[in-house]
């Protein structure tokens, strides 16, 4: 039996981690058809869910080397359905679209965020949720916040907010999770080895 804290929060790491995947091997490609392909759109879902700072910023058309996708680059928060779309100049012109002036007005504004964990006080952008604030395709996962989350899981006492209790884990499915968020975690940082029996290797 697994003790852990909400199994949502645990979904919500491991949806969030193959989001920030997904993210860098965008980019990766984004960087690779740059020289046909400069410009970058900021696609929100437009619906009753979207962030209202996100959806001020859909339809941006930036270079793809601009500062501002550094910290605007999505996903922008937990959750976050936003992308970008890669458009050469023929691109922009077929479907009318222009290049911005500039980042949308607000955008560098920030506030201060304060991490209970390590004590450090950081300026996140305003309508970026903390941790979201650079460009998961310029920032690799690191082994250390990688280690660090499967730390949580397997000491079973992660953060939660006050009026949160804790669950038992005795579900097939529920174990399953577990392991596939370990699992995920270990391939982001390239660490391909054995975990519970099974290979993280492709």
């Amino acid at each position: 039996m697994v003790q852990l804290g909400s199994l949502s929060r645990l979904r919500t790491i491991l949806d969030t981690n193959i989001s920030m995947s997904y993210a860098r091997g965008h980019w990766e490609s984004i960087e690779r058809n740059a020289a046909a392909m400069p410009w970058l759109r900021y696609a929100a879902t437009l619906d009753d869910r979207t962030r209202p700072a996100h959806r001020a910023w859909h339809g941006t058309v930036l270079r793809y080397d601009h500062p501002f996708w550094r910290s605007h680059y999505p996903p922008n928060g937990w959750h976050c359905r936003c992308t970008v779309l890669q458009y050469s100049d023929a691109d922009l012109k077929r479907r009318g679209f222009t290049p911005s002036d500039g980042p949308p007005p607000g955008s560098d504004k920030t506030r201060q965020w304060l991490n209970k964990r390590t004590g450090e006080v950081h300026q996140v952008p305003r309508g970026i949720d903390p941790d979201f604030q650079h460009n998961a395709g310029r920032v690799d996962l690191g082994e250390d916040t990688a280690n660090f989350l499967i730390q949580r899981i397997d000491s079973a006492t992660p953060d939660a907010e006050p009026d949160e209790k804790s669950w038992r884990i005795d579900n097939s499915k529920e174990i399953e999770l577990v392991h596939k968020l370990k699992r995920t975690l270990l391939l982001s940082t390239g660490s391909a080895r054995e975990y519970g029996g099974r290979s993280t290797g492709p």
